[in-house]
């Protein structure tokens, strides 16, 4: 395990989407952090979900779906990634 400012830093699990291996590691880092982490945290975690609330329709959508252009006359849409 990796040490910075002698606090560990937690270890990334290569398995999983990327969403789901940010979320372990925050976890990670709230159940290994002291009381500030905790609160640095818990205050990022509340100010995020303030920020979604307070969005249109339109505004959430753009964000689950970047990419998409919408417009009165037409939609466009990104081109399809590439698969190996």
């Amino acid at each position: 395990m990796l040490i910075y400012n002698d606090r560990p830093i937690p270890n990334i699990d290569p398995s999983g989407g990327s969403n789901e291996k940010f979320m372990n590691m925050v976890e990670e880092m709230y159940e290994n952090g002291d009381d500030d982490m905790k609160r640095a945290i818990a205050k990022a975690w509340t100010q995020s979900r303030e920020k979604a609330s307070a969005l249109t329709p339109e505004q959430r959508e753009q964000m689950t779906n970047p990419g998409i252009l919408r417009t009165s006359d037409f939609t466009i849409y990104p081109p399809p990634r590439k698969t190996s």
